[in-house]
């Protein structure tokens, strides 16, 4: 059996809390066919639609068709935590009207600049259907 330090279930406590809080705020930035971190989403629902798509351009499996698997190598780890901070940190001022703003701020900072790479992975999936992500992933190489 592994045992995890506290502090890391304490990160993991606040890293969901604050997803619980931040996540429907994006819900109508992401485009319909995007399925990480989503709520009624995920891997089947994914699967179910590329099946639809691939019968709809096939003519009903009747043309070929072709498919582009893509995986942006290192997508996670080279996010420029500077550049995550501040978009999170205009999204949240702009979208986030409840009372413990300022907490939210103040928690997502400590996520983004002192967790690892598994720990922000969520924000940075959150953000990377906004259109911004593109400018982000730019101005950090």
């Amino acid at each position: 059996m592994k045992f995890l330090p506290e502090i890391i279930i304490l990160d993991r406590v606040i890293h969901h809390w604050l997803i619980r809080k931040l996540n429907p705020l994006f819900e109508d930035l992401f485009i319909n066919d995007s399925y990480a971190c989503r709520v009624g989403k995920g891997i089947h629902f994914g699967v179910q639609r590329l099946y639809h798509f691939i019968k709809s351009c096939s003519q009903n499996y009747k043309a070929d068709s072709y498919i582009l698997k893509l995986d942006v190598q290192g997508f996670f780890m080279h996010i420029n935590r500077i550049l995550l901070f501040n978009e999170l940190e205009k999204f949240i001022h702009q979208r986030y009207k409840a009372s413990d703003k300022m907490l939210v701020l103040e928690m997502t900072k400590i996520l983004v600049f002192n967790n690892p790479i598994e720990q922000r992975e969520i924000f940075t999936q959150l953000l990377k259907n906004k259109t911004e992500l593109s400018k982000i992933k730019n101005q950090a190489n």
